[in-house]
Parts: C-alpha cells; structure tokens; sequence
C-alpha cells in the first residue's frame, strides 16, 4: 500500500457493545505510522454508503472502516455504485456486534487489524451482486420507481445471504442485538424453528459446463442461503468449505424441509464447527451464477371464498432485510474489492 495519500477513515460511534473509546486508540496508531487521515463518523442509516458513492476518491488512499457488517455493507455498496468506476483498497476494524465480515477475513480484534493496516499488503475478494425482482439491471434502471432507489434492489454481498427461516431469523435477530448481542441469532433461531413454515422456490444454478440449469421446481423449502464466505450469525461457521476469493460462492438448501428435530440437528452441528454440511439432508452446490424465483403463496378470502394469492418472502444480504416479489440473481464477479491483510 503506497500512504502517500490521507486514508478515509469511517467510523460508527454506535456500533458493538464495548467498542467505545477505540477511535482515539486507532488514531493514535495511524499518527504513529505516520498515516495521514480525514475522519468521517456516521449520522444514521445509509450515511455511509451515500459518502462513499460520492466522496474524492482522487484525494485518498485507502479507506479504513471502525464499524460492525452494516456499515461495511454500506461503504462496499457506496463504492460500488459509484458513477466514475473508482475504487480503493479497504481496511477493516472490527467494532460491531457480529463482525462476520472480519472474522471471515482473520480480523479477529483491533490490534491485528491495525498491524495489516501498517504492513499494507493487499488481498483481492469477490463480491456477490444480488438483483431483486429484475431480470437485469438495466431492466432495473429503466423502471426504477419514483419512491425508490437502486439500492433497493441492487446489493453487493460480501459475506452471505440467506432466504427462508435463516432470513426470518436475522430479520428478528435485529431488535434482539442491542440486549444480548450476537446471542440474538441464537434465540431467535429457536423461536423460528418452532413457528416458521416453508417458502417455495424455482431454483437455477450456472453448472460446472457453463450452462443453466433448473435444480428445483416448484421446491418447498425452509433452508436456503447462498455463502461467499465462511461465517455468519455472530462468528459461526455456517460455510465451511467456501473460499472467499475463488470466482465463485456455494449455494446450500435442504433436500426436504427440516423438522423441528431436524433443524434442531443441524443447529447443533453447526454450533459444533460446521460439521452441518455433512448432514445428510443438506445439498451443496458451488457456482457463479444463481436466480431464485419467488413461488410463495398465502390463502386469503376474497368474496367469502378462500384464495391462494403471491407472497413476499424474506431475504437477508449481509444483514440487510429486503422483502422479494419475484426473483432474486446472484452473480459472482471475481475479484472486486481490494482488502487489506
């Protein structure tokens, strides 16, 4: 890494449960290494993501993110959507409630991330892009409407993103983290296994030829995420055999719909260092390409007569909750982001 240039360095002063008081210590160790900075502290929700779309990206070198996985979600998706294609290197210090991110990348606490900072060598990862309810984003950009942006339907993945009962679990996980932190995804693992039903999928999948293929129709299911990395839920190996740089990312589903029992299993399994991908009702798929369209549906009564009508189902990407219509595509593009290490 060439520091001749400041470093941007983003910061949440609300994230994690201990993390107060660090900012002046990683300052202190940029002055040290005599890394030039320009502080920037988060106001609320997507004020990250707006300056790091927008901000000079000429005047910097690098920047340096204190935060938890939204906020790093954010500053990748900024970066990404910018209108000039321009991109840095990022580095990462851990300061949220779950650090998947980091912890994906062997970034377990602030001293060894300020130690990759000052070595500045420099590691490329892939980026999933997730498209919702498009069939392309041009498609998308043409019809975007009026009350919305394109970060309502365009997202970069770093780390995952589940659908079905694991997206319903992070999505209640949320007003949980602030009490008990990380052990949120725990508890509302539990209660959800004991409530939700089953969400219904057509399931393609680009194969080892090159080719598309349809994997499922019509497919019930109540467990389904597609991993670029390997941690997720607060540090837990949920993707034991991805690689976070290799052009590609793994789709993992059940082949039946688990019951309580069997979720339960494999809650255990995974609790035990990710031995759940051995279950043998887990099916493992490695590509590049992937597109979910949305079958779900509720019974309600329309003139005194029960009805089976379109319903939205729940996804999760790095975090963020959206609610799906019609499809979602995952595309891989190799090597998009620069990390320091």
């Amino acid at each position: 890494m060439d520091y001749s240039k400041p470093v941007l360095f983003v910061s949440n002063p609300n994230s994690g449960d201990h993390s107060k008081g660090m900012n002046p210590v990683i300052e202190k160790g940029l002055k040290r290494a005599k890394i030039q900075y320009e502080s920037f502290e988060t106001t609320g929700r997507n004020s990250a993501m707006e300056k790091a779309k927008t901000f000079k990206i000429d005047d910097f070198s690098a920047i340096l993110i204190a935060a938890g996985d939204g906020t790093i979600h954010e500053v990748v998706n900024g970066m990404l959507s910018r209108q000039d294609k321009k991109k840095l290197p990022l580095g990462l210090i851990p300061k949220g409630t779950g650090n998947d991110t980091c912890y994906g990348l062997n970034i377990h606490n602030m001293e060894t991330s300020m130690e990759y900072i000052r070595k500045g060598d420099t590691m490329k990862i892939d980026v999933i892009e997730c498209l919702i309810d498009y069939d392309s984003k041009e498609e998308m950009f043409a019809n975007l409407p009026e009350d919305k942006s394109q970060h309502d339907f365009l997202r970069y993945s770093i780390t995952n993103s589940t659908l079905s009962l694991l997206a319903q679990v992070a999505y209640k996980a949320q007003w949980l983290k602030p009490r008990i932190g990380k052990f949120a995804y725990q508890v509302m693992g539990f209660y959800e296994v004991l409530r939700f039903g089953v969400d219904k999928y057509d399931i393609y999948y680009k194969d080892p030829t090159g080719q598309i293929e349809k994997l499922r129709e019509d497919f019930d299911v109540n467990y389904l995420m597609a991993y670029n990395g390997k941690v997720g839920g607060g540090n837990v190996i949920l993707n034991p055999l991805g690689m976070i740089n290799d052009g590609a990312f793994e789709l993992m589903f059940a082949k039946d719909t688990f019951s309580r029992v069997g979720f339960l299993n494999a809650f255990h399994q995974v609790a035990i260092g990710g031995c759940h991908s051995y279950h043998p009702g887990l099916r493992y798929y490695r590509t590049s390409e992937l597109k979910l369209v949305n079958k779900s549906t509720q019974v309600t009564t329309l003139d005194g007569k029960d009805q089976e009508i379109p319903r939205k189902t729940v996804v999760d990407i790095d975090g963020e909750t959206f609610h799906l219509e019609k499809s979602i595509q995952y595309k891989c593009l190799p090597s998009a982001l620069e990390i320091i290490v």
